[in-house]
């Protein structure tokens, strides 16, 4: 059985998501009624994807390939989980999610990418997102953050042409700076000039998911950085910019929005 709260959070945040998206024109209250708590979920669940085009699986099977391989959510956390999603995804113009050709959402657990264990991956030029949420109770900033990240590899792989190219970004890096050739399997806080984290500095298109996860969940402690942080500052203008071409939902309004969440969003899952 479902949680009645878990159930009324999830409602919460799919009227949340439709009153932003569809000027304020919500969906009928009456199709949300039913006594059945699990069939109240799976009834907003479905007005979700139908929504946003975008399906979003949580019952799915172990998968096991040379490249990608996870195990099935365990059903106790399909509720809140996807809870969690909703109210992240909510953050978004409707535009920009339609835009950025997510065609569906797996949330799983022990998810591995190449013999690496990951808490996202993006397949198929980013009309897939692989979400491990399976700790996010855990370290729920973190998660969230992992859901943003792999939702600008869905918006970058679809903002022009080159995909995740972007033979400018790289000259913002201070001089002599040079991303990893190697694989970086930690991700933690980083104070090298220009970047977020340790896992930022794997490669550019890892470098731009990771400001943007920042710039979404936590923006003050980006905002405060960068007034120390010339290089950062450069990369937080470009990002902007960046966003602003891809839809202009993605203006100075959204980014006060992101300024005045002063605490990490806690969803309730109980």
């Amino acid at each position: 059985m479902f949680s009645n709260n878990i159930i009324g959070t999830l409602r919460c945040n799919l009227r949340r998501l439709l009153e932003v998206a569809s000027g304020n024109e919500i969906i009928d209250a009456e199709v949300l009624k039913v006594e059945d708590p699990e069939d109240t979920y799976r009834r907003s669940l479905a007005q979700v994807a139908n929504h946003l085009g975008i399906k979003i699986v949580v019952d799915t099977a172990n998968h096991q390939s040379t490249t990608v391989s996870w195990d099935k959510l365990a059903p106790s956390l399909h509720a809140p989980a996807t809870n969690l999603l909703v109210s992240e995804l909510s953050i978004y113009p409707l535009a920009a999610i339609r835009k950025s050709k997510i065609g569906q959402i797996v949330l799983c657990s022990n998810l591995h990418k190449a013999g690496i264990g990951s808490a996202g991956c993006t397949l198929s030029k980013g009309s897939t997102l692989l979400l491990d949420v399976s700790k996010f109770e855990e370290n729920r900033r973190y998660t969230r953050q992992c859901v943003h990240h792999e939702i600008f590899h869905a918006i970058d792989y679809n903002d022009d042409a080159l995909e995740l190219l972007d033979p400018w970004w790289d000259s913002l890096n201070a001089p002599g700076t040079r991303y990893s050739t190697e694989p970086i399997r930690e991700n933690q806080s980083c104070n090298t000039p220009g970047f977020m984290s340790t896992y930022a500095m794997q490669a550019v298109h890892e470098d731009k998911a990771e400001l943007f996860s920042h710039l979404i969940v936590n923006y003050g402690k980006v905002d405060s950085r960068s007034r120390k942080d010339s290089v950062l500052k450069k990369k937080v203008e470009r990002m902007k910019q960046l966003l602003y071409q891809f839809d202009s939902e993605f203006h100075e309004e959204f980014w006060r929005k992101r300024m005045d969440e002063k605490t990490v969003i806690e969803v309730q899952t109980s």
